[in-house]
């Protein structure tokens, strides 16, 4: 009797030893908790959530600071409304930006942060500024619809990337330059870069009818160059393109700095406002849309290939300049109508081709988005912006086919010292 007791006895410790063994290895391999640690709520308004689930990660410079609560919708329906549980002591401020990103291309989403210069949340506090999910889809309708007005196509204003219609001002579309004294540039750059003075004849793309006339030029200042161009219509319009960039070492192309474009009515009301500022990202979009402003703002990841406007061109000519003659690749900003970076992709043709509206054998590039694998499958409906180069003059730009911004108007742009005379006379310009 007393051999089983104490048999007993020593199987009942060595099972509580057990148990207590696979609970700390349970508690310790699976990150199980008793008491659930210290957190706050936050809440963010989101005009698509999808793909966005409960638990899934909040993250602030790709640390995880907490995790997604609750889904539901707002009261009237209309937007996703999300609840944010935060670790205690991770502060995020009234400027902050919610945004629904994904891990890679096809990974889980999550939520990320990006904190301003405001005053910190409490618990309960609203995170007002946000970017809903990326959906492809969306964006291959958006470009298919792009693609459809640029060949006289008709179709809906897209909702994809809902619009915050906005009562305050437009983004200021003219900025101060980055520096201030002058300089001069290194005796290691790459002349394959230098942005010659051009000016420039538009035509409405429809009827070839002269619509204004354009100059763009290159300046220097502080270590930092700026393309400036300037658009000025018949009817009044005009647009504005300012392009600041740090030169490149060694042949290497220059990195985009600040993007601004602004398009204006005749009145001088904006039309169109788009800006990026590569170094944090912020991005921004402004459309006036029947008398109302409507402002799409974003924080971008920006790759170091990343151009914009008239710099796009200015890295084409410089690799053609080089000796490129395969395709050309690079990432490039648009508003569609929200900020977005695409993948482009330029073929150069190997054949040189006659064009009516300038002299001489030129050489034909296309530049349309690159979606990888996608092409195959959507490249029937991917837009392609035509435009000319002259081989026999240092590669310049001569001629482009593109939308004088987010579906507006489509127009052409020719290099003014060279219009063929039969094309002044089709388009109506006096001459010999």
């Amino acid at each position: 009797m007393y051999a089983s007791r104490t048999t007993q006895f020593i199987v009942g410790i060595f099972g509580l030893v057990g148990i207590a063994a696979l609970s700390v290895l349970a508690f310790t391999l699976g990150r199980i908790l008793l008491v659930a640690p210290p957190s706050y709520t936050l809440y963010a308004m989101f005009d698509n959530g999808s793909g966005l689930k409960v638990n899934d990660s909040i993250q602030i410079a790709g640390v995880k600071v907490g995790k997604v609560a609750l889904i539901t919708l707002s009261q009237k329906n209309e937007r996703a409304r999300v609840t944010l549980q935060m670790d205690e002591g991770v502060m995020v401020d009234d400027k902050a930006i919610a945004s629904i990103k994904t891990s890679g291309i096809i990974g889980d989403k999550y939520v990320a942060i990006s904190i301003g210069a405001g005053k910190p949340l409490k618990d309960g506090g609203i995170i007002t500024e946000t970017q809903s999910s990326f959906v492809l889809e969306d964006a291959i309708g958006q470009i298919v619809n792009r693609g459809r007005s640029k060949t006289g196509g008709g179709g809906e204003r897209s909702p994809a990337a809902s619009p915050t219609p906005c009562d305050h001002k437009f983004p200021n579309p003219i900025g101060a330059p980055p520096g201030g004294g002058a300089s001069k540039r290194g005796d290691e750059h790459d002349p394959a870069f230098d942005f010659l003075a051009t000016n420039l004849t538009i035509f409405s793309a429809a009827d070839r009818q002269i619509v204004g006339h354009g100059r763009y030029s290159s300046s220097r200042s502080d270590g930092t160059d700026l393309i400036r161009g300037e658009n000025k219509y018949l009817d009044g319009a005009r647009d504005i393109e300012l392009d600041y960039l740090k030169p490149g070492d060694s042949g290497e192309a220059p990195t985009l700095v600040r993007h601004e474009y602004s398009s204006f009515n005749a009145d001088g009301s904006p039309q169109f406002v788009e800006s990026l500022d590569p170094a944090s990202g912020a991005a921004s979009c402004a459309e006036n849309v029947n008398g109302t402003s409507q402002v799409y703002q974003a924080t971008l990841d920006v790759p170091s290939d990343t151009f914009a406007g008239a710099t796009q061109l200015m890295l084409i000519v410089a690799r053609l300049r080089q000796g490129v003659r395969e395709t050309i690749k690079f990432h490039s900003f648009n508003c569609t109508p929200a900020p977005k970076i695409f993948l482009v992709s330029v073929s150069v043709a190997s054949e040189r081709e006659e064009w009516p509206m300038y002299p001489g054998k030129l050489v034909k590039l296309e530049l349309q988005p690159d979606f990888g694998w996608l092409n195959v499958l959507i490249a029937a409906f991917l837009p392609k912006l035509d435009f000319w180069f002259d081989p026999n003059h240092n590669w310049n730009y001569v001629g482009g086919l593109y939308d004088r911004y987010y579906k507006g108007p489509h127009i052409l742009t020719v290099r003014v010292s060279s219009v063929r005379p039969a094309a002044r006379r089709h388009a109506g310009i006096g001459g010999h």
